[in-house]
């Protein structure tokens, strides 16, 4: 499966990168070789890399981890981990929702770092872990794509290899509250009520919400658009490589014609829009433009 997340934001190239599924417990207990210490996070990372190299990986939705973490013999994981991330990168929304919590954890072995959870539209909590330098706050709308923070070092992450761990729940099945659920895992509280595989929301929303087109760069520009994402055919948000966003709502018309591109995010910096139709092939081509950025994408629906 080709996953544009979680590194969807700072580059393009991310649509072509290889995500391999792995079952690290199962890894762990079938390996052979040195003795691995898994309370230390050197050792975790050398695992992964045993198991998918340096191809970035993901798996362990609802896996059991009695014996590769010590502290977690009982009970099932509940969400997913993305694997060979490196700190710093970015994470970003999944979905279109609310920021409900973000929750700080200094805890420095078995614990969380900055988690950042988003309820959706649809009543789905989102739960973001192992964060650092969080961008949002309790009560911010975000939409997909968005950056909410990046991945943490062992350091701030709660001990662990840096990955992220992502968890979806939904609302109306939960037995306790969200920020609750103990490090990912079910227990005798019934804590893994309402736990669904985020993987299949990942694959739906690459399918059919978000689209992702190439940017042409100029290579003068100190900043460059780095991804172009539809939330529908009237709001665009533009990604840089500083990781920042804009959000832009426009009306296309279906001439030659140039008409702004309404800027939510940084009003009075509006963009230029242009929609071309081909005369011959019928085929549309949208175009924005501002400054030193140029940006070109085919119509989404062809």
């Amino acid at each position: 499966m080709d996953l544009l997340f979680p590194e969807l934001i700072l580059t393009v190239a991310a649509a072509n990168q290889k995500w391999i599924p792995v079952n690290l417990d199962e890894a762990y207990r079938n390996r052979s070789g040195p003795s691995l210490d898994m309370t230390n996070p050197d050792d975790q990372q050398r695992l992964v890399k045993e198991v998918s190299g340096d191809k970035l990986s993901f798996g362990g939705f609802l896996e059991d981890r009695s014996a590769i973490w010590k502290g977690f013999e009982s009970g099932r994981h509940l969400g997913v981990d993305f694997n060979n991330l490196k700190p710093g990168e970015a994470v970003g929304s999944l979905v279109t929702g609310t920021v409900t919590h973000v929750i700080k954890d200094d805890t420095k072995q078995n614990g969380w770092g900055t988690r950042i959870i988003v309820l959706s539209r649809n009543d789905l909590y989102l739960l973001y872990g192992h964060l650092a330098k969080p961008r949002v706050a309790v009560g911010d709308e975000v939409l997909p794509g968005q950056v909410l923070g990046e991945i943490a070092p062992p350091e701030t992450n709660g001990g662990w290899f840096p990955h992220l761990h992502l968890q979806m729940m939904d609302k109306d099945l939960l037995k306790v509250p969200i920020d609750h659920v103990n490090l990912g895992y079910e227990d005798k509280e019934n804590q893994g009520a309402g736990a669904l595989d985020p993987m299949e929301l990942i694959q739906a929303w690459e399918e059919d919400r978000v689209k992702t087109f190439s940017v042409k760069k100029d290579e003068k520009a100190i900043r460059q658009a780095v991804g172009v994402f539809l939330q529908s055919r009237s709001l665009v948000s533009v990604h840089f490589n500083d990781g920042q966003w804009e959000n832009l709502e426009i009306e296309w018309r279906n001439n030659s014609s140039s008409h702004p591109a309404i800027n939510h995010t940084k009003p009075k910096e509006d963009w230029v829009a242009r929609l071309m139709v081909d005369d011959k092939t019928k085929g549309r081509s949208y175009y924005l433009h501002r400054g030193d950025v140029t940006i070109e994408f085919p119509d989404p629906n062809q």
